[in-house]
């Protein structure tokens, strides 16, 4: 870990140390900024700002914006579970004085989280990552993730970067064993490689335009099919072993 006496760059932001003054709710208004900043903070945050009242306009919420000159960079943060949104409430404080802009992705508050939003995030990004070395085992990543979400009370399209993100880190690593063994199809690899590119164009425009609750059952349907394929081999390996062991005679199945 590096010490806090250590220079620090963010892009186009240089500090002179590490120590900075985070964004905590209902504490880093202006004047704790600006307080701060004397003290020689390397950089301020705002309070913890709502997406959906940027993007609707609160009063309150803009308030909470308003920047001093106090010679310490400053950041906007923001939180929220939708990426419309998300997207739409940082094109908004586009208008204010601010250095950067930072995304909660670690508050456990139960109001922020309650909505999807916060820690909630992470805690998807933590699950996908035991899905994708479950992957490897031979267990699907899709259906499992998107319950995940489901269940975490998510926009059901954050699903799909987090997939993407999470096989790209796990391809390279599960398959290194294969590629250095030698021990498989080139020819095959490469044709899934190429209409792997082709498939997905076409079901990101598939599912863009599919009924979120339609695609809902869609995986609920998928995940049970899995489920019950997984049991039903599961006790057929069963079966042999119990005869092995003599524990189960055949008459008795």
């Amino acid at each position: 870990m590096e010490p806090f006496n250590t220079p620090l760059k963010i892009r186009e932001i240089s500090l002179p140390h590490r120590a900075v003054f985070g964004p905590m709710a209902g504490f880093t208004d202006a004047p704790a900024r600006r307080l701060m900043a004397q003290h020689g903070a390397g950089f301020t945050v705002s309070e913890m700002v709502s997406s959906r009242a940027l993007v609707y306009g609160d009063h309150k919420t803009v308030s909470l914006l308003k920047a001093e000159p106090n010679g310490a960079p400053y950041g906007v943060q923001i939180f929220g579970e939708v990426p419309e949104i998300m997207g739409q409430a940082a094109a908004a404080v586009e208008q204010y004085a601010f250095d950067f802009l930072d995304i909660n992705m670690g508050c456990p508050a139960p109001k922020i989280v309650s909505g999807g939003a916060g820690s909630k995030l992470m805690l998807a990004i933590v699950l996908n990552g035991i899905f994708g070395a479950l992957m490897t085992l031979g267990c699907g990543l899709y259906a499992p993730c998107m319950v995940m979400v489901f269940m975490l009370g998510l926009n059901p399209f954050v699903a799909f970067p987090i997939m993407m993100g999470s096989a790209a880190a796990l391809m390279p690593v599960a398959g290194r064993a294969f590629i250095k063994a030698g021990s498989y199809e080139r020819k095959i690899s490469l044709c899934f490689t190429l209409s792997g590119i082709v498939a997905v164009l076409i079901a990101t425009n598939f599912v863009l335009n599919m009924d979120v609750h339609l695609l809902a059952w869609g995986i609920i349907v998928v995940v049970l099919y899995t489920s019950i394929s997984y049991v039903r081999k599961g006790l057929k390996k069963r079966v042999p072993a119990a005869e092995a062991s003599g524990l189960v005679s055949k008459k008795a199945l």
